[in-house]
């Protein structure tokens, strides 16, 4: 068992290194440490989303190290809390971190639109909402009009209608037999109340959803699978709207959305997977569930001629294929920066809100070996 107690300076790295351990196989709970008396110093929360996500976990480290580097005198109460993949559990888990820290928090970040969704409503149902900066990732109604009504200070956002069209033409373009880059960023963006009516902002906050009509040519050249991890979250929508409008454009191109039938459902993710390189598709594009569990399927398909664009979410599949990438291109935010994007959002919040206590950060948690 090992177990770390209010780390002072170096606590992050602490931290950082155990969800580190998590990530590379070994089988560990991570746990917060009971509560038997109440926190002694306020600070913020770090809510992440579900082990093995690469792009939440590159989120959560890029905000834990700009509140390292840039932030030291900001407490983080609790950074190994993880909210879940649903709105549902999202809810349940933030009443739970309400009950443990209580009025000690004084600022939240939640890495991605379900996790943000659930903390907002227990924020509004605590009369909490616009007293505790809120920082959270991608939007859907009821958070744009929180930070409409100052009840959020920002929300980062992605790009997913440009995500989906630059997937389906990076696949396109190798199916060609031209050359595509390894890495396609469809970058990251600040929204706040100030700025969500601009040209640059108001289209990320409002855009374009999957209209019903898929996109099916007579005699497509090609048949691109484009693989989420779901389809009940409004990103996926936009994304497939992308999708379709680069297979529009292309003219010879038939597009097959697949998903599993429940969010974050990795076997039913790797069903699919595996029924798409049995009818030989002509390409699949993947956002992965599992950073590791999707590989030997990556490379399976690439050993027979049907090549994969990965997207939204990374693939660890470079130290298991020779040293080489198994796949042909990685499409996605810049999610590391998301994370840093909205630590600074968090900090500059923070500073204009009553009750800020600058300390040294501090975490307990403990790590249960199994």
């Amino acid at each position: 068992m090992l177990r770390s107690q209010r780390a002072r300076p170096g606590r992050i790295a602490v931290v950082a290194s155990l969800v580190a351990i998590v990530a590379a196989g070994a089988t560990y709970a991570i746990l917060s440490r009971p509560e038997t008396e109440p926190p002694t110093e306020p600070g913020v929360l770090l809510c992440r989303y579900n082990q093995f996500s690469q792009s939440t976990e590159q989120r959560e480290q890029g905000f834990l190290q700009t509140m390292q580097n840039e932030f030291p005198h900001i407490n983080v109460l609790a950074s190994v809390q993880y909210l879940g993949t649903t709105r549902e559990t999202s809810v349940r888990r933030a009443r739970q971190l309400f009950e443990t820290f209580g009025d000690s928090v004084r600022g939240i970040f939640c890495v991605c639109e379900p996790n943000g969704d659930g903390m907002l409503q227990v924020l509004v149902e605590t009369d909490r909402a616009g007293k505790i900066p809120f920082v959270s990732c991608d939007a859907n109604a009821a958070m744009i009009a929180a930070l409409k009504d100052g009840k959020m200070a920002g929300i980062v956002l992605q790009d997913p209608v440009k995500m989906g069209r630059e997937t389906v033409e990076t696949m396109l373009a190798h199916l060609r037999g031209e050359e595509v880059t390894p890495r396609v960023q469809t970058g990251q963006h600040l929204a706040t109340s100030d700025n969500m009516e601009s040209d640059r902002i108001r289209p990320l906050l409002y855009p374009d959803r999957f209209g019903g009509e898929t996109v099916e040519p007579t005699d497509p050249k090609f048949t691109i699978a484009v693989v989420t991890k779901g389809l009940t979250h409004e990103f996926w929508q936009s994304v497939r709207a992308g999708a379709e409008k680069a297979a529009r454009d292309a003219g010879d191109v038939a597009i097959r959305f697949e998903a599993p039938t429940l969010e974050q459902d990795l076997a039913g993710q790797i069903e699919l997977f595996r029924r798409l390189i049995a009818e030989r598709v002509s390409g699949i594009c993947i956002s992965p569930i599992d950073s590791e569990k999707l590989v030997p399927l990556v490379i399976k398909a690439k050993a027979k001629g049907i090549p994969t664009v990965v997207f939204d979410s990374g693939l660890n599949d470079e130290a298991l294929y020779d040293g080489e990438s198994a796949k042909v291109s990685y499409v996605a935010t810049n999610n590391y920066e998301v994370g840093a994007i909205a630590a600074r959002r968090l900090a500059e919040a923070l500073d204009q809100s009553p009750g800020r206590d600058p300390a040294t950060s501090h975490s307990d948690t403990e790590v249960v070996g199994k």
